[in-house]
C-alpha cells in the first residue's frame, strides 16, 4: 500500500460528500469512517437536506473534533436528487466521491483508488469493490462482472447498460468530471447508472478488487422501499433512452450502444406491460409518444404470448456465464506500483 503524508507537498486533496436526511445516528459512523482513512488530505462535506432530528448536534460535535469536517445545511428540504446534485458546484479539490449516510468506507479506500490514479492519471474514476449486504449477508457484487484492471473508454459501456455498473458510492472521480456527475430527475433512483454509463463511454476507468465497503440493502433504502412499479419502470426506461439519444446526437455515445439502449427500453417496457397490461401503461405513461402505432401493436402481440416471462431466466443464465468468464480471466489481482 502506498504511504502518503497528510499534507505532503503536491499531495492531492480529496473531497468526500455525504448527503444526509434524518439519519443522525448513522451519520456519525459514516463520517468517522472517512476521517479514519489512511489518506488524510481530505475534506468531509455533509450535505444536510434540512434534517429535523439531532443531525445539527452530531455535526457540531464532529466539527469540534476534526477541522476537516464541513456542514452544509440547506434552508429547506430539496429532495434527495437535488441534494445529490449540489455536489458538483462544491467540488474544488483534485478528486471527489459520494458516500451515503448509512454506509462506511474501509480505511484504505482512498489510498487504493489514488494508487490507481498514480498509475493511470487519465482514468475518469476508480471503482473499488462493494458487495451487497442484506441484513448482514453478502448477496454478491456488481464488480463480479468486471475483470480487475484499466478499461479503455467504451470497454465497460455494455456492462453498465446491462445494469452491472459499479456502486457509485465506492468510486473516486477526477474533479474535472464534476459536470458529468449529475443525477437526472426523470431517472429517479437509477440515475447513478446513467452517470457511470456516460463516463465509461467517454473515459477509461479503473476497477480494483479492494473491498472498500458494502452496499447495505436492508429494506429501508429508497430502492428497496420503491419495489416493482410497472408505470415507474416504463417512465424511467423511456426517459433513459431519450437521454442516450441526446448523448449520441452530441457524439458522446456510439451507435452500437444506442442500439443496446433501444433494446433495453423495449425489454423493460415488455416486462412492465406483462405485469400491468399495455392499457395501463398507455394511460399512465408516455408510451404512446415513445412508440408509434405499429410498435405498440408489436408490443401488445409479444405481451399476449407471455414469451417475455422467459427473459428473467435468460438474463440469469447470461449473468452466470459472464461471471464465470470474469473468474477465468481475473484469477490474479493486478499489482500496483509501491511508490509514485
Amino acid at each position: 500500500m502506498i504511504d502518503r503524508s497528510a499534507h505532503a507537498a503536491g499531495s492531492p486533496r480529496v473531497q468526500v460528500f455525504i448527503p444526509t436526511y434524518n439519519r443522525a445516528d448513522r451519520l456519525e459512523k459514516a463520517v468517522s469512517s472517512v476521517l479514519g482513512q489512511s489518506w488524510a488530505n481530505l475534506d468531509v462535506i455533509v450535505l444536510d437536506n434540512h434534517s429535523t432530528d439531532h443531525t445539527v448536534d452530531v455535526m457540531q460535535r464532529l466539527i469540534a473534533r476534526d477541522a476537516r469536517v464541513r456542514h452544509v445545511r440547506h434552508m429547506q428540504n430539496m429532495g434527495m436528487l437535488a441534494n445529490f446534485n449540489a455536489i458538483p458546484s462544491l467540488v474544488d479539490g483534485d478528486y471527489f466521491c459520494m458516500l451515503t449516510d448509512d454506509d462506511t468506507y474501509e480505511p484504505d479506500f482512498l489510498t487504493t483508488a489514488l494508487g490507481w490514479f498514480d498509475r493511470y492519471p487519465e482514468l475518469g474514476f476508480v471503482a473499488c469493490d462493494a458487495p451487497t449486504r442484506k441484513y448482514g449477508v453478502i448477496q454478491g457484487s456488481q464488480l463480479d462482472y468486471w475483470p480487475e484492471g484499466r478499461h479503455a473508454a467504451g470497454a465497460g459501456t455494455l456492462k453498465c447498460l446491462l445494469g452491472h455498473y459499479p456502486i457509485i458510492t465506492n468510486c473516486l472521480f477526477r474533479a474535472d468530471l464534476r459536470d458529468e456527475f449529475r443525477f437526472e430527475p426523470d431517472l429517479g433512483n437509477t440515475g447513478d447508472g446513467y452517470i457511470l454509463t456516460e463516463i465509461c463511454a467517454n473515459h477509461p476507468v479503473g476497477i480494483s478488487r479492494y473491498v472498500s465497503g458494502s452496499w447495505n440493502n436492508d429494506g429501508d433504502n429508497a430502492s428497496s422501499l420503491q419495489g416493482f412499479d410497472a408505470t415507474l419502470i416504463t417512465r424511467i426506461a423511456i426517459a433513459e433512452y431519450e437521454l442516450y439519444r441526446g448523448l449520441f446526437a452530441s457524439g458522446r455515445f456510439a451507435r452500437r450502444w444506442l442500439v443496446v439502449a433501444w433494446f433495453k427500453r423495449c425489454l423493460s417496457v415488455l416486462v412492465a406491460a406483462d405485469r400491468a397490461g399495455v392499457r395501463i401503461l398507455r394511460s399512465d405513461t408516455p408510451l404512446d409518444s415513445a412508440f408509434g402505432p405499429a410498435s405498440r401493436g408489436v408490443l401488445t402481440a409479444i405481451v399476449a404470448t407471455r414469451v417475455i416471462r422467459f427473459f428473467p431466466w435468460l438474463l440469469s443464465t447470461w449473468r452466470r456465464y459472464t461471471k464465470s468468464r470474469v473468474r477465468r480471466d481475473d484469477g490474479r489481482p493486478m499489482r500496483l506500483p509501491s511508490d509514485r
